[in-house]
C-alpha cells in the first residue's frame, strides 16, 4: 500500500546535541500531524530490499533495508512497532513499514513518539560502512523537510 507523507518534521537533528553525551548518528522525525491528531506511518523513501529487525528493549523495533536507487548500504528505522516485513522481500517507495511506538524507557525520559531515521554510505577504500547525515539523503531524492 503505497502512502503519501506530507513534509518531514524535524526534531532532534544529526551529530552533537547540547545535553546528550553520544553523537546522534540520524535525525529524529516527527510521526504526529501538525495538530497532533493522527499518529503518521512510516513509509520507505524508495524501493529496498528488507534486510533485517533488531529489538531493543529501550528503543523498540529497528528495521534495516538496503536502498535499490541510492548508493547508500543502508537505511535505519527506529522506535517502529512489530510489523510484518519479510527478509529479503523487495518493498516499493511509498510502502507503509509501521507507526512509531514509545518504550516504558522512552516515556519515562519524557521523549515523545517519533522516527529515528540513520542513512550509512560506504567507506572509501574499506568494506566497512560509515552513517552519513540523512538530510543530505533527504536531498538527493528531493524529500521535503521543515
Amino acid at each position: 500500500m503505497i502512502v503519501k507523507r506530507s513534509p518531514q518534521k524535524i526534531t532532534s537533528k544529526y551529530g552533537k546535541r547540547k545535553g546528550f553525551k553520544r553523537f546522534h548518528k540520524g535525525i529524529d522525525l516527527r510521526s504526529f500531524t501538525d495538530d497532533f491528531t493522527e499518529k503518521l506511518p512510516i513509509v520507505l523513501p524508495e524501493p529496498c530490499v528488507f534486510l533485517r529487525e533488531v529489538w531493543q528493549d529501550d528503543w523498540g523495533w529497528t528495521y534495516v533495508f538496503k536502498p535499490l536507487v541510492s548508493p547508500y548500504s543502508e537505511l535505519k528505522f527506529t522506535h517502529l512497532g512489530n510489523t510484518s516485513m519479510v527478509i529479503g522481500e523487495t518493498y516499493s517507495a511509498g510502502d507503509k513499514i509501521g507507526f512509531t511506538m514509545r518504550t516504558d524507557y522512552m516515556i519515562s525520559k519524557g521523549y515523545g513518539a517519533h522516527l529515528h531515521f540513520e542513512t550509512w554510505i560506504p567507506k572509501p577504500k574499506s568494506s566497512k560502512i560509515i552513517h552519513s547525515n540523512p538530510v543530505i539523503y533527504m536531498d538527493i531524492l528531493g524529500i521535503d523537510f521543515v
